[in-house]
């Protein structure tokens, strides 16, 4: 959020010509926030849940999650 809100004040009060990549695409700083939270959840479930296993269900979803994500960009979003 915090971004976004200062990618709209440096657009708006800078050169248009002169654009920061991370303040113009706030969609990735996203994804790679989420990408390193569930990495991060995956690895102390393995370390120190009680069920060994429940990691790999965060796995799963890493992966369902980055799949999704890239067919929906991949195809526009079905052409909608």
């Amino acid at each position: 959020m915090i971004s976004i809100l200062l990618g709209y004040v440096l657009s708006s009060s800078e050169n248009p010509i002169i654009q920061i990549w991370f303040l113009q695409q706030p969609w990735l700083i996203l994804l790679v926030f989420l990408f390193v939270i569930e990495v991060f959840r995956a690895v102390m479930e393995r370390k120190y849940h009680e069920v060994h296993n429940t990691y790999k269900l965060t796995v799963g979803r890493i992966v369902f999650t980055l799949m999704l994500f890239f067919i929906l960009l991949g195809t526009d979003f079905f052409g909608l």
